[in-house]
This record gives C-alpha cells, sequence and structure tokens, in this order.
C-alpha cells in the first residue's frame, strides 16, 4: 500500500509540474524586428465586441495596417511602435497603444490604458485569407526569437525531471510486483507446510505403537 501511495504522488507530480511551471504570462516586446519577422505579411483575429462581430487587424506593410470586420468595416491604421507596445492610429479614433501578452499557448492584445480582460481580448495569428469562421484554428502570437531560446533550457528541465520520476515509478511497480509475487508463493507454500505437517501426524498416529 505504500508503495501504491508513493507512486500516485509522484505519477501526480509528473502529470501537473509542466502546467504549473507554464502559466506565466509574457508581455511580448514589439519592436521593428518583431513586427517585420512575425505581424508584417500576417492577420490578428478577434472579436470586437464595440463592432459585435469577428474582426482582423491586416499588417499590409512596414508602417500601415487596415481593421476589417466580417460585417465590412473597412479602417485604415497607421503602425507604430511605442516601449515595446504597438501602436496602431486612425484617422478616426486616433493613436491608440496596445499590448501584445501570451500565456499558456493564448495569446492577448488589449489596450494599456485598459485593464486585460482574457476572455475579451484573446487573439489569434495567421493566414489572413483565413475563413470568418474558423479563426479560432489558428495559433497564438509567436515569442521574440531571444525569449523563445531562452525558454528552452526550463522545459528541458523539466522534461528531464518528468523522465527521472517516471523511471523511479517504474522501479516502484517491479518492487511492488515482486512483492506481490512474493506474498503468494509464501502463501502457496505455508498452505504445502500445513499439509505435510498434517500428514505427519496422521502418519505418527497410526504407527505410535512402534514408535513408542
Amino acid at each position: 500500500m505504500k508503495n501504491q501511495s508513493l507512486a500516485m504522488i509522484l505519477l501526480s507530480i509528473a502529470v501537473f509540474l509542466v502546467p504549473l511551471n507554464s502559466v506565466k504570462a509574457e508581455t511580448i516586446f514589439v519592436d521593428k524586428d518583431y513586427y517585420e519577422k512575425n505581424l508584417q505579411g500576417q492577420c490578428i483575429f478577434g472579436y470586437s465586441e464595440r463592432n459585435n462581430a469577428i474582426s482582423k487587424i491586416v499588417f499590409e506593410s512596414a508602417t500601415k495596417a487596415r481593421f476589417l470586420t466580417e460585417s465590412y468595416i473597412d479602417v485604415e491604421l497607421k503602425v507604430s511602435f511605442s516601449n515595446g507596445n504597438l501602436g496602431l492610429e486612425s484617422a478616426r479614433g486616433g493613436p491608440k497603444t496596445y499590448a501584445l501578452i501570451t500565456q499558456s499557448n493564448q495569446s492577448f492584445v488589449h489596450e494599456i490604458e485598459k485593464k486585460l480582460n482574457k476572455a475579451k481580448d484573446e487573439v489569434f495569428l495567421g493566414d489572413c485569407k483565413t475563413n470568418w469562421k474558423y479563426f479560432e484554428r489558428l495559433g497564438p502570437l509567436p515569442l521574440p526569437a531571444s525569449t523563445a531560446a531562452a525558454n528552452t533550457a526550463p522545459v528541458k528541465v523539466e522534461k528531464d525531471e518528468i523522465a527521472a520520476l517516471e523511471k523511479k515509478l517504474a522501479a516502484l511497480k517491479q518492487k511492488s510486483a515482486r512483492k506481490e509475487e512474493y506474498q503468494k508463493m509464501r502463501a502457496l507454500l505455508d498452505q504445502k507446510l500445513k499439509e505435510v505437517q498434517g500428514q505427519i501426524q496422521m502418519l505418527e498416529q497410526e504407527y505410535k505403537d512402534v514408535l513408542n
């Protein structure tokens, strides 16, 4: 029972180790380099609560973008960068600055003057030709190459820890199986021993006249 309990504890640690270490939210530092490598020529899809429609930002060039909705709203935008955030300016709405955030394989874009609302600010990045109905099949915003490289080592450590735990769990299972096999064999031999002792007693009873 102790071995089984310990095995369950180790398995639980192995299952939950990665999620517990990957929930930290990261703000993507957006500059010209990140923009050109990851956003330009792509589209950020999301749901516009203000327009009550699915929307996308088409990053057409290094300085220009368009805001489009499924309900045919089309607004020209000017692209800029401000302290690692993405600036978008329209003729009517004026300049606004947005933070790009990624967490647990999800991405969010929100105006920095407002509080992040994950339920409303989630976005998806991908091909601008993606059907409006299937935008949620697209992927999250990518991290900068330097950040992604820095995150490689912790992931490797977690995998090594899980491998070690799985090895220990396998050893415990083998030990538990051997113990169970021993208990069965011991019980069988004990039964045989009782049978032989009973036969000896019967034999002694039958020949007690010659034994005394």
